[in-house]
């Protein structure tokens, strides 16, 4: 009965997450996901995962932030971890938190590249993260979808805060159609 305790108190102390990568991983993951959202942002910056939840999270209600035009963002680590089991392990644990990942990386990269409106930032973060989730390790279809379900939900998502509401003209040959050569929106 003694073995039992201390291995439930042990599976329950475990950490798990984003605390259970390893610092070095967490670095790596890091520069990689400041790697991707420069490549939107169209400048270098730094990605940082808050797990002191002073900048995310519960207390600022919000899973990322940057500052538009700026350097620096920072998401909330539930999300850096479904990006990290994405880019690293290859694994997507829950397809609607890696979709959101995905799009809130993303998002935040809009506003480093200086996009001040919440609701473009998602528009164009909706195109941008099918890209950006090929790059960390899914396949054209899957990041198509994920961003699907993100543009689909977006009206439900945003029922809190209108803002974050894609404009009118996001949708295929829209006028914030990112690539109207293609009919394949987002």
């Amino acid at each position: 009965m003694l073995a039992i305790a201390a291995a439930v108190g042990y599976l329950a102390s475990r950490p798990e997450g984003w605390d259970a990568v390893s610092p070095a991983d967490r670095a790596r993951a890091e520069a990689l996901f400041a790697r991707e959202a420069g490549r939107i942002a169209g400048h270098p910056v730094r990605i940082s995962c808050d797990t002191s939840g002073t900048r995310v999270g519960f207390i600022q209600d919000a899973d990322g932030v940057a500052e538009v035009g700026g350097s620096e963002a920072y998401l909330v680590p539930e999300l850096c971890d479904a990006l990290y089991q994405l880019s690293a392990k290859q694994r997507v644990p829950s397809f609607p938190r890696t979709a959101r990942a995905l799009a809130v990386l993303a998002h935040e990269a809009w506003h480093l590249h200086g996009i001040s409106d919440e609701g473009l930032a998602n528009c164009y973060a909706f195109q941008s993260g099918v890209e950006l989730g090929t790059s960390l390790g899914l396949s054209e279809d899957e990041a198509h979808a994920m961003m699907r379900r993100q543009l689909a939900t977006n009206a439900a998502d945003s029922a809190n805060d209108r803002r974050y509401l894609v404009p009118e003209g996001c949708r295929d040959g829209g006028e914030h159609d990112l690539d109207p050569t293609s009919s394949r929106f987002p």
